[in-house]
């Protein structure tokens, strides 16, 4: 009987090891699964960022572009503005001008202003009408000065 004491204390102490080696394994097991929980999670959350960072980076851009055509819109309704201000200016210039023409064409038909024009414009006179034109200071001055040469060139 002795032999099978022996044998059973010998199973005994191997499943003791086989337990200790299988707790071990399970230990071990349990650490390279929660390494690998660990770096997964890692992993996602780098993706995660990566994603983040991909979409404010779009947003970024979708933000810039909406600024760059609303800038450049207004900056083109201020230059439609000042174009709208110089015509409206032109417009008003010609009416002006406009109701001045259609007023001396209204007159044509008068004598008064014929006679006007005729005097403003040819320089006409009527017959016993002496006409007295008077020169500017400039004029005057450069008048003497050419009849000194004259008379220089005369006398000399």
């Amino acid at each position: 009987m002795e032999e099978i004491k022996t044998y059973t204390k010998a199973y005994a102490i191997d499943i003791e090891e086989a337990q200790k080696e299988r707790r071990e394994k399970r230990a071990q097991a349990l650490k390279s699964r929660r390494r690998k929980v660990k770096a997964a999670k890692i992993e996602a959350e780098k993706a995660r960022r990566s994603f983040i960072a991909g979409r404010r980076f779009i947003l970024l851009c979708v933000m810039a572009a909406v600024v760059f055509f609303v800038g450049s819109s207004a900056f083109r309704i201020m230059d439609l503005k000042a174009q709208e201000n110089v015509a409206a200016e032109e417009l008003k210039a010609k009416a002006e001008q406009k109701a001045r023409l259609e007023s001396e064409l209204a007159m044509i038909g008068n004598k008064e202003y014929i006679e006007d024009q005729a005097r403003e414009r040819l320089g006409m006179v009527k017959q016993g009408e002496v006409v007295y034109v008077f020169e500017d200071g400039d004029a005057k001055g450069e008048r003497n000065a050419v009849q000194e040469k004259e008379s220089d060139a005369a006398g000399g």
